[in-house]
């Protein structure tokens, strides 16, 4: 049980990040955060990708982990 939570809080952020950048590229979005400063459209696009794409990969990773052990 607790390995699967440290797995879960290891590979749910690196599934996230992974993920986000991959979309971020594919769709020409880029800032620079110490250009344009931490307040403008850019960050809170970024930090919101994040947001949703780590509670989606927690999620998905928790549903399938739980799947895997109730067998």
């Amino acid at each position: 049980m607790e390995t699967r939570n440290t797995l879960l809080k290891v590979v749910a952020p690196i599934l996230t990040f992974v993920a986000v950048k991959v979309v971020h590229n594919a769709v020409g979005f880029e800032y620079d955060l110490f250009v344009e400063g931490i307040f403008n459209l850019g960050f809170v696009i970024d930090i919101m990708s994040f947001a949703v794409g780590y509670a989606g990969f927690s999620y998905l990773l928790l549903r399938v982990f739980s799947r895997n052990t109730s067998e």
